[in-house]
């Protein structure tokens, strides 16, 4: 210490200062100096936005998401912008490729875009990593990648198909005595008879029958033989996803024998089959007429699409892309809708992804008019299903195709949180990840919770007190508090060890954070990594000493960012 004193004049007298010359000055105006900090300009900055999606491909086409995206934008600007803010849509083709979707989100960064907005993308982990790195937003995505469901900056508008697979099970137990389900022979697709089953067996229906199928086949006769075949005559099912290789099975089952299965109804769920396929196929005398089908929102045909459709009509007449029935289309709109809010919440003259992420983690409510219920992304609103953390809208319609036309088979949604959350999933059958709480040694969904009161090492559950049943006790175990200091210098969390489950680490809290501006203290990201730029360099040895878990940290290298102790990483 040199004992001397820097010496600054106070914001105020500056700001003063700056004002008294600036209306001194003959001639001067007072536009060319300024305004006083945190005031208004009364003019408010134009807002980019990026929605992507596949066109032109061989296999998975959403031409109508951008198509809708523009019409939004046509919309809002009639009438004045977003909150007093120009809407700027950047459209981009991501080719159904990974370098596709890494190319859509880097222009999405290079063009100064606040948010990603109702896009359709199969490849996750390719777009989510520069998004990530830029801390732009990603809303109200299809829901077919699981990083949607996983990222702590993806914030899904529907329960994607883990939620429509749970509801078609729900859905068909009324009806059917026997079900074939035809699926991918893929991992993931390993997930869906469970959850098909769950929601048969809350209907008192029996476990279906599983057919797997290559998922890239262009012709399925022996998979719709045996489908039928194990479906029975006298109230059978089959329910087929295939994604877009959908149509292909029910081209391959409508060609089967007619003498047999007569009485076989077929189903299926709205990812994979829509309105414009029962249309293409033949409408009422295709192979859809009386199929059951699951879905995220109400049917095309109801009121509430109302302000949609003239949308539609008065902004994109005549664009042959966009059907209004089309679940990509609704999708769209509904993130759009989520936006609108958002910015209109925030009322302020600049956004910035870091503000308008900062106004969804924080608990922005947005109705969406009763296309779905009102949606929130609060930790706590998460339902923190094991592979599906962040699903907030764990609700699916019934429909049915009647005439032609898919209709509502029942009015109203179907809550399937607690069809999900009691899945058997295949990784925690032996409840060693302790998901299921069988044995209640974590307390994230034991019947008592009576082992993890405390979660004091890490072993028994962070918050093992509010283990309970159903899909509330995720939810409990979700609420796990602040991880606690240790070390001399008050700079290390605990470690999880290996004795967490990494579904458990997967629902941490992932960032504490002010609009912009990370916070020093190390944070946990996910599957229990570290957050990039959290951790002083003079814990790094530490941490290869305590082996930790090490992995990718998403948007920098391996290794951590290196910063003064006590500082801020900006």
């Amino acid at each position: 210490m040199t004992g001397r004193r820097r010496f600054s004049f106070p914001r105020p007298f500056r700001t003063a200062t700056a004002l008294a010359l600036c209306t001194g000055a003959v001639g001067a105006s007072l536009a060319g100096c300024g305004v006083l900090p945190g005031g208004s300009t009364g003019v408010r900055e134009p807002m980019t936005v990026m929605t992507f999606a596949p066109e032109g491909t061989r296999a998975t086409n959403m031409p109508g998401m951008p198509a809708m995206a523009q019409a939004y934008a046509k919309y809002v600007n009639a009438k004045g912008g977003v909150d007093g803010h120009e809407l700027r849509v950047l459209t981009c083709n991501e080719h159904n490729t990974t370098s596709g979707a890494a190319a859509c989100a880097r222009r999405a960064v290079a063009e100064g875009a606040v948010a990603v907005v109702g896009s359709y993308s199969q490849n996750g982990r390719a777009f989510m990593a520069p998004l990530e790195a830029a801390g732009i937003p990603y809303i109200g995505g299809y829901g077919v990648s699981e990083e949607e469901f996983t990222s702590y900056l993806s914030y899904p508008v529907n329960g994607g198909q883990v939620a429509l697979l749970a509801g078609n099970g729900r859905q068909l137990a009324g009806s059917c005595r026997r079900v074939s389900l035809v699926r991918p022979d893929t991992i993931a697709g390993d997930n869906l008879p469970v959850l098909l089953n769950t929601g048969l067996s809350e209907g008192d229906g029996q476990p279906s029958t599983d057919v797997r199928a290559a998922e890239d086949a262009t012709e399925y006769l022996e998979e719709a033989a045996r489908a039928r075949e194990e479906a029975g005559d006298e109230k059978g099912c089959v329910t087929a996803v295939l994604g877009e290789r959908t149509a292909n099975f029910f081209d391959s089952f409508r060609r089967l024998p007619e003498e047999d299965g007569e009485g076989v109804r077929i189903s299926s769920v709205l990812s994979s089959v829509g309105q414009p396929l029962i249309d293409r196929t033949g409408g009422a005398g295709g192979p859809f007429e009386g199929a059951y089908m699951t879905g995220w929102y109400p049917d095309a045909g109801d009121a509430r699409w109302g302000v949609m459709r003239q949308v539609i009509k008065d902004h994109a007449f005549g664009d042959d892309r966009i059907d209004p029935a089309d679940a990509g289309v609704q999708t769209t709109w509904i993130a759009y809708t989520v936006l609108t809010k958002v910015i209109e919440a925030l009322d302020r003259d600049t956004i910035t992804p870091g503000a308008v992420s900062h106004a969804l983690d924080t608990g922005v409510r947005v109705d969406t008019g009763g296309l779905t219920p009102e949606l929130r992304w609060r930790f706590e609103d998460m339902l923190g299903v094991p592979g599906f953390p962040r699903i907030v809208n764990p609700h699916v319609t019934f429909q049915v195709v009647r005439d032609g036309r898919l209709v509502a088979e029942r009015p109203g949604f179907v809550d399937v949180a607690r069809t999900m959350a009691q899945a058997p999933w295949p990784d925690r059958a032996d409840g060693t990840d302790g998901t299921d709480g069988a044995d209640g040694t974590d307390g994230t969904d034991g019947t008592d919770g009576t082992d993890g009161t405390d979660g004091t090492d890490g072993t028994d559950g962070t918050d093992g007190s509010a283990g309970r049943s159903g899909d509330e006790g995720h939810r409990g175990a979700a609420r796990s508090g602040p991880l606690e200091p240790r070390g001399r210098e008050g700079r290390l969390p605990r470690s999880p060890g290996p004795a967490w489950p990494a579904r458990r680490r997967a629902r941490l809290p992932l960032v504490a954070r002010s609009p912009g501006r990370p916070v020093a203290r190390p944070l946990w990201g996910l599957a229990g990594r570290p957050m990039a730029g959290c951790l002083p360099k003079a814990a790094r040895s530490e941490r290869r000493s305590a082996r930790w878990p090490v992995g990718r940290v998403v948007g920098r290298s391996a290794d951590w960012d290196q910063g003064p102790s006590g500082s801020e990483v900006t």
